[in-house]
């Protein structure tokens, strides 16, 4: 884990975890579109119903099929 909180971590260090893991996953999408500037979000909980146990840079589930 970086940082406890997710507000202290900075825009670099977001961007590095994006695109290690969460630009590979199956569950990431577009949650608004800003001067065409697209921001994501997770969509486990949405698509399975439960709470991502883990920190963003510690996931693994991008790695499921």
């Amino acid at each position: 884990m970086l940082h406890k909180r997710w507000k202290d971590y900075t825009d670099d260090e977001i961007r590095e975890i994006d695109a290690e893991k969460c630009s590979k996953c199956k569950y990431k999408f577009v949650t608004r579109v800003i001067n065409y500037k697209k921001e994501y979000g997770c969509g486990y909980i949405l698509s399975t119903g439960f709470r991502r146990e883990c920190r963003p840079e510690d996931c693994e589930y991008y790695k499921e099929p």
